[in-house]
C-alpha cells in the first residue's frame, strides 16, 4: 500500500513533532523554501505542514494554491506560536499551535481525508460504508448539502468543525456539489448598465406625461377650434343720407341670419343683433413642441488587466526556482498570459528580473515584473 507523502518545512526542526508525523506517512523535511521546492520536483505531496516563521513562507503557500501543475493537496496546515490565525489570509486549511501540535495532529488526518477531498471539480455519486447504513431520505424532499465544512476549514480548528459535523443531522451526500477552490472573479459592470437603462426609461416617461403628446391639456385648443363656428352678418342697404332703405329697425331689434354648417348637417337660422355685431375669429392652434433627443450613453472604457508573480525572492546559484503567475481583468474579460508557470536557474549571482505580459480580449495589456536575488 502506498504511503501518504508529507512535506514538513520548519526553520527549527522539532523532532518530537516529526516523529508524530511519521506515524501517518512518509516525511520529507526542508528548512527553507529552496529545499521544499527541490523536494517538490521529485513528486507531489498529499499534506503540507509549513512553519509561519520560515522566510517567504506566505509566498510559498500562495504558490501551492495557484500552481496548475501541482496536484491539489489534501491538507495545508500552518505551524505557529499564536492561538489565533487568519487562515484565509495565509491560504491554508487550518493551523496548529506549537504547544499543542502533537496532541492535535490526529484530528488533522481524521478530518482532512483524501477520500472526501480528492478533487474540487468531482461530483461525489455515492459513499460506501459496509458497517453504517445510509440514512433514509423522504421521497420528494430536496437534497441540498455542502461539503465545504469537511474539505475547507476556512480558518477554524479541525476539532471544532468535526464536532459540529457530528452534532448536525445526517445528510445524504450522494448528490453534493463541491465549491471550486480556484474560481475566478465575476463581472461587476452589469449592475451599472442596468441602473443607467432604468434611469433613461424614467426620464423619457416623465417627459411624455409633462411636455410630450401625453400631456393632459395638449388637446384643449384643438377641440375648442373644432367646435367654434363663424357667424357672418350682412347690413341692410343704405340711402344717400346714410339711413337704411325700406325700414329702420329700432335699437336692439333682431334679424334672421343663416350660418354655414359643416358637411352632413342642415343649415341653422340664428338671431343676430343689428348693432355691435362682431365676427368670431378662430383661435390659432398651439404648435406641439418637438421632443428632445435623449443623449446616447457613453461607452464604458476598457480597463487593463492585472498580474502578479509568485515565487522565492532569494535563490541559490545553479538551484532551480519555480514561479507562477496569477492574472485577471477588472472588467471580467478573458486574459491571456505569456507564461503561467516556469522554473528558472541562474548561474551567476546578482539581481535578476522576471517579467510576464498579460493581454485581455479587447487588446489591453499589462506587464508585471519581480526582482530575484541570486546568492
Amino acid at each position: 500500500m502506498k504511503r501518504i507523502r508529507i512535506l514538513y518545512m520548519d526553520a527549527a526542526k522539532d523532532r518530537v513533532f516529526q516523529k508524530a508525523l511519521a506515524r501517518h506517512g512518509e516525511i520529507s523535511f526542508a528548512r527553507d523554501v529552496n529545499g521544499a521546492v527541490a523536494l517538490m520536483a521529485d513528486g507531489d505531496f498529499e499534506y503540507y505542514f509549513i512553519d509561519a516563521d520560515v522566510p517567504q513562507s506566505q509566498a510559498f503557500l500562495e504558490h501551492l494554491n495557484h500552481d496548475p501543475q501541482l496536484l491539489p493537496p489534501r491538507g495545508v496546515v500552518l505551524l505557529t506560536e499564536n492561538d489565533e490565525e487568519d487562515c484565509e489570509a495565509w491560504g491554508v486549511d487550518t493551523f496548529l499551535t506549537r504547544s499543542t501540535a502533537t496532541d492535535d495532529l490526529p484530528y488533522i488526518f481524521s478530518h482532512l481525508k483524501g477520500d472526501q477531498c480528492e478533487s474540487a471539480t468531482v461530483l461525489k455519486l455515492a459513499s460506501f460504508n459496509p458497517v453504517e447504513s445510509e440514512p433514509e431520505q423522504k421521497k420528494g424532499a430536496p437534497v441540498t448539502a455542502s461539503v465545504e465544512a469537511s474539505c475547507n476549514v476556512d480558518g477554524g480548528d479541525a476539532r471544532e468543525l468535526l464536532k459540529a459535523r457530528r452534532e448536525a443531522d445526517p445528510v445524504d451526500d450522494r448528490f453534493v456539489a463541491t465549491p471550486n477552490r480556484f474560481s475566478g472573479a465575476a463581472s461587476q459592470s452589469r449592475p451599472a448598465r442596468v441602473a443607467l437603462a432604468a434611469l433613461l426609461v424614467l426620464v423619457l416617461g416623465a417627459w411624455l406625461f409633462t411636455q410630450g403628446p401625453l400631456k393632459s391639456g395638449s388637446a384643449g385648443p384643438k377641440s375648442r377650434a373644432a367646435d367654434s363656428k363663424r357667424v357672418n352678418a350682412e347690413a341692410a342697404p343704405k340711402n344717400e343720407f346714410g339711413a337704411l332703405k325700406g325700414y329702420a329697425p329700432s335699437a336692439g331689434a333682431t334679424a334672421p341670419v343663416t350660418t354655414p354648417a359643416p358637411a352632413g348637417e342642415q343649415p341653422q337660422t340664428a338671431a343676430a343683433q343689428t348693432e355691435n355685431v362682431n365676427a368670431a375669429v378662430a383661435p390659432t392652434p398651439t404648435p406641439t413642441p418637438t421632443p428632445p433627443i435623449a443623449p446616447a450613453p457613453e461607452p464604458v472604457a476598457n480597463r487593463a488587466p492585472y498580474a502578479s508573480i509568485s515565487g522565492p525572492g532569494t535563490v541559490q546559484r545553479n538551484a532551480p526556482a519555480s514561479y507562477s503567475v496569477s492574472c485577471g481583468d477588472p472588467d471580467g474579460d478573458s486574459v491571456t498570459a505569456s507564461w503561467t508557470s516556469q522554473t528558472f536557474t541562474w548561474g551567476s549571482p546578482g539581481g535578476k528580473s522576471i517579467t510576464v505580459t498579460v493581454t485581455d480580449s479587447h487588446g489591453a495589456s499589462h506587464i508585471a515584473s519581480m526582482s530575484v536575488t541570486v546568492i
